[in-house]
């Protein structure tokens, strides 16, 4: 019921509607109940020619007679990669780190279309907690008995994440601090003070920390053409969800109910992410997802990734960042050593993916300065 209010709100209002569609479950869960609600849709999905989400978007869309467009992820988008970081930096006040530099392609595709209000599936993560990445839970934290535990267990991930140990004399020594590891540790012990469990604080950590720091700042770069509205971070379905126990909301059960409750014919498409038909239960689920793998991993049509940060997509951003960072304007600030920098581009040039996110980081704060200093 929370649900259903939460979308009967975000439709509230005479507008024509927007969904960012991909293939899994978040986006299905607001398409399966605008299906039934009889809402007029225009539904978009961004990605590479061949991608899963392409393939099962599109058979979503046919099934609920949205007004579908595939908006094509290609070489020749990325180009001139500088323009669009410096429109990102621009509309997130240099507050967002890009996991593809998709973002600016699709506020083009919104900028084209003819509705004024944009759906997305953001904080759906909390009704399906163990996929919360990089806080998602996991039967390591659910054995914990204290949340002492849980900030030595998280640093690491989080480091996977960021690889902040690689800025590591990175930094002139007026700077340092930038890269010091305790600084990201008392961080993280500071969010951490509220008295709950291990598994409810990852949620908590995800809501308060995460989702501002990340989801935000990506949602202000769309909210500079269209309307943009969540419904899965309703403040009454949140609270609902996080009123259960934590192992009640740790799967997708909650996500199939409600598509269920909906749309039940949804639960029959395929999930990317494991391959299997998004109603499977886990065992289906982990057979499926081998060969689901397997195929991603051979870039078989139908079952590609969304993206390919790692081929011409990473070399467009390398090419960028070394133009940036070696520029003398930014080197005369002395904020970074150029032969520290200039090693983490080696060793990226060299296929090891580690200083993407440092290098990003530097670029971006860079480009900020340019532009408000």
């Amino acid at each position: 019921q929370a649900f259903t209010t939460s979308m009967e709100r975000s439709v509230d209002g005479s507008h024509r509607y927007g969904l960012s569609l991909s293939g899994g479950l978040d986006t299905r869960v607001l398409l399966s109940a605008l299906t039934r609600m009889g809402v007029p849709l225009s539904t978009f999905t961004l990605g590479e020619p061949g991608c899963a989400d392409e393939v099962i978007a599109y058979k979503l869309a046919e099934m609920s007679s949205s007004r579908h467009r595939f908006v094509p992820l290609e070489e020749r988008y990325l180009a001139d990669l500088l323009p669009m970081t410096q429109k990102m930096v621009s509309l997130t006040d240099g507050m967002y780190t890009s996991h593809g530099f998709t973002e600016v392609l699709a506020l083009n595709a919104f900028e084209e279309s003819d509705f004024s209000v944009l759906l997305r599936g953001h904080a759906g993560e909390l009704a399906k907690a163990s996929t919360a990445w990089p806080l998602h839970t996991d039967p390591t934290i659910f054995a914990m008995q204290s949340k002492e535990q849980l900030v030595p267990y998280l640093l690491p991930r989080l480091d996977s994440l960021n690889h902040g140990q690689l800025a590591r004399g990175v930094f002139a020594s007026g700077f340092s601090e930038a890269a010091d590891e305790q600084v990201a540790t008392q961080s993280l012990q500071t969010s951490s003070h509220v008295d709950l469990p291990p598994p409810d604080l990852c949620s908590y950590l995800y809501l308060h920390e995460y989702h501002r720091r990340v989801t935000v700042p990506s949602l202000e770069i769309f909210r500079n053409v269209v309307e943009v509205r969540l419904p899965l971070a309703d403040a009454d379905f949140v609270e609902c969800v996080l009123q259960a126990p934590s192992k009640w909301r740790d799967g997708v059960d909650i996500h199939q109910a409600l598509i269920a409750r909906n749309s039940p014919e949804f639960l029959r498409v395929r999930n990317p992410n494991t391959g299997a038909p998004a109603g499977a239960g886990p065992r289906t689920e982990f057979v499926f997802d081998k060969l689901n793998t397997l195929l991603r991993r051979l870039n078989v049509y139908g079952y590609r990734h969304y993206h390919a940060f790692d081929g011409w997509m990473r070399r467009a951003f390398l090419q960028t960042a070394s133009r940036i960072l070696f520029d003398p304007q930014t080197l005369e600030r002395g904020v970074v050593k150029e032969s520290a920098v200039r090693g983490l581009v080696e060793r990226a040039q060299a296929g090891d993916a580690a200083p993407d996110h440092v290098l990003q980081v530097l670029m971006l704060v860079e480009l900020w300065q340019r532009e408000n200093l």
